[in-house]
């Protein structure tokens, strides 16, 4: 997300359920991590905040099973720095 943008709507309509790994666009308009997963607090979201996407991914494979479902959404520029 860009700390420019209001998130709340976006937010609001994510599962409580999922888990979540937060990270951020390696851009001068990223809202910094921290930041975000305080953000997503406040709507019942929790996960861990990674520096780097790639990071948030393999902290993610690490914990997953064959039937999970790793999402990768947010800004272009996060999709943007995603390794291959």
């Amino acid at each position: 997300m860009v700390k420019d943008k209001d998130i709340a709507k976006v937010l609001s309509l994510l599962p409580p359920t999922a888990s979540y790994y937060f990270t951020q666009a390696q851009i001068p308009r990223a809202m910094p991590v921290e930041e975000l997963r305080i953000k997503a607090a406040s709507f019942q979201l929790s996960g861990n905040a990674y520096p780097n996407v790639n990071l948030a991914i393999a902290a993610a494979k690490a914990v997953a099973d064959k039937r999970d479902l790793i999402l990768v959404c947010g800004s272009v520029f996060v999709i943007g720095e995603v390794n291959r």
